[in-house]
């Protein structure tokens, strides 16, 4: 019987030690979900603000080929004269 009850402890001990492992898995398993989840909102956030400074560089230009425009025609009024 003695024989009996030491394999069933040794064998509880396992599997205690084996839960253990599977528990810290799993906590692993969810940081990396988290880091997976911020890594995506960054890029998502990230991708917004390089399509904002898109826009505006994009406007930025329009507005100075505006000005280059007027500035060209302000020139040849005054050479003309």
């Amino acid at each position: 019987m003695a024989w009996f009850m030491g394999s069933k402890n040794k064998l509880i001990a396992r599997m205690d030690a084996q839960e253990e492992k599977m528990d810290s898995h799993t906590a692993k398993h969810f940081s990396h979900e988290t880091q997976l989840a911020v890594i995506h909102a960054n890029q998502d956030h990230m991708s917004n603000r390089l399509d904002e400074i898109r826009e505006c560089t994009n406007n930025t230009n329009e507005k100075l080929s505006d000005l280059s425009d007027t500035l060209m025609q302000v020139l040849v009024a005054v050479k003309s004269k």
